[in-house]
């Protein structure tokens, strides 16, 4: 499902964002949380790693694939999601685990903040 989305996403174009580019941004922003959540899950249910290190491994692989999703496809309604997505993690583990935690609001931070630039930079490009 995140494949199919990522490559959708890429290949929206701009003619009518509120339609196409929008409501695929958020979809794949959302898959990539919830997929690296999921893989996660799976190799702390079945004790590969423990749980605080597989929760941040499942961070950095959001992250990145994010960072690397925006850099393709500049996207705020991806970024949202992602962001998103980050401050529910950030949330849950608020007290508990301060580490991941501090490292979800900054990847949250992040990522709005990347995608903000690269957005913007990207239709200045194309305005010319």
């Amino acid at each position: 499902m995140l494949a199919g989305a990522l490559v959708a996403l890429r290949r929206a174009g701009p003619s009518d964002p509120w339609a196409l580019s929008t409501p695929l941004g958020l979809y794949a922003g959302w898959l990539t949380a919830a997929s690296a959540v999921s893989l996660g899950l799976l190799a702390a249910g079945y004790g590969l790693i423990g749980g605080t290190t597989a929760a941040l491994v499942a961070l950095a692989l959001a992250l990145a694939v994010g960072l690397a999703t925006l850099r393709a496809r500049p996207s705020l309604a991806y970024a949202a999601a992602l962001a998103w997505a980050f401050i529910g993690v950030a949330i849950r583990n608020w007290g508990d685990l301060t580490t991941l935690t501090a490292l979800a609001a900054v990847a949250a931070a992040g990522v709005l903040a990347v995608a903000g630039v690269l957005h913007f930079s990207y239709r200045s490009r194309t305005e010319i």
